[in-house]
């Protein structure tokens, strides 16, 4: 049994279960496997879209709360930055 998190739009959309996983799909064995690939997403698309594989159920539920934690500082963060901006200023994260 598998367990995959689906992400879109920064938001954990789903946590569901799976029989078999496709050849090009790989299990996330560890918190640092997760956590790097998440970072990894990020630095590349700017988001944390997309799908996440684990052979653990409790391991999929705890990334979906560090995604979703994620987001959260993010949003945040840019709220911060929109905050402080001066009228009429603009704005690009």
């Amino acid at each position: 049994m598998y367990f995959n998190v689906v992400v879109r739009h920064n938001l954990v959309e789903e946590i569901r279960r799976m029989e078999h996983l496709s050849d090009n799909q790989s299990v996330l064995k560890t918190n640092l496997d997760a956590g790097t690939l998440l970072a990894e997403n990020f630095q590349a698309n700017q988001c944390v879209d997309g799908e996440y594989f684990f052979d653990d159920a409790e391991r999929a539920k705890s990334f979906a709360s560090v995604c979703m934690d994620f987001t959260m500082k993010l949003l945040q963060a840019r709220l911060g930055q929109i905050d402080k901006l001066n009228s009429g200023e603009e704005f690009s994260a």
